[in-house]
């Protein structure tokens, strides 16, 4: 019994020093800068510059298919699966934005970098593109993304909303800054993109 305690403890201090670890080495990696505008509540509105991204398009309508499968597909872009054979460092957040018919996966070049110098993906189905500026209302939130917590959270960034001088002019996007295994300290966000409903600013 002693022996089965001091095993369990071990694992679960194991557990929680890589799990500490990994929070550590991802908040390490270079996130896509933005301003903040204006809070509202728990609402954060968010000036973002134009940057460059490779994005893989996706028919499947669910969050929990359409983000493994855009992963994988950018994930060997940018470990070499190009024209450079060049591993291109990661950003965050992992981005994925609703279309018509599922969604479309984005990953942030680094910063400085541009059509210029990006290498060619291997894979046609990803394409290097250039994300415009944009203005976008944001809310926090932590554990696993699911399709019924992206729902909600749209529904609370939409109450934020009402009688607030922003309006949506766009599609909700899901961030997401976490790998799978990352259990502590996640940090998953909604956003849509909105503009002064009273044409100020």
């Amino acid at each position: 019994m002693k022996w089965t305690l001091l095993i369990t403890a071990v694992v679960a201090v194991l557990f929680l020093l890589a799990q500490l670890v990994s929070l550590w080495a991802v908040r390490r990696v270079e996130q896509v800068p933005y301003r903040v505008v204006e809070r509202l509540r728990e609402v954060e509105v968010r000036a973002y510059p134009a940057q460059w991204a490779a994005g893989h398009s996706t028919q499947k309508a669910r969050y929990a298919e359409a983000a493994p499968m855009g992963f994988r597909y950018l994930a060997r872009y940018i470990f070499g699966g190009n024209d450079h054979e060049e591993r291109i460092a990661m950003t965050a957040p992992v981005t994925l934005e609703q279309g018509d018919r599922g969604y479309t996966v984005f990953f942030g070049m680094p910063g400085g970098r541009s059509d210029h110098d990006l290498p060619v993906p291997d894979d046609p189905a990803v394409l290097v593109v250039e994300r415009p500026p944009m203005r976008m209302a944001c809310v926090r939130f932590g554990g696993h993304a699911t399709d019924l917590r992206i729902a909600r959270e749209v529904e609370r960034l939409q109450r934020a909303l009402e009688g607030s001088p922003w309006r949506a002019v766009g599609r909700p996007v899901v961030m997401g800054y976490d790998p799978p295994w990352q259990l502590l300290g996640r940090r998953n966000e909604v956003g849509i993109a909105v503009e002064r409903a009273d044409g100020q600013g």
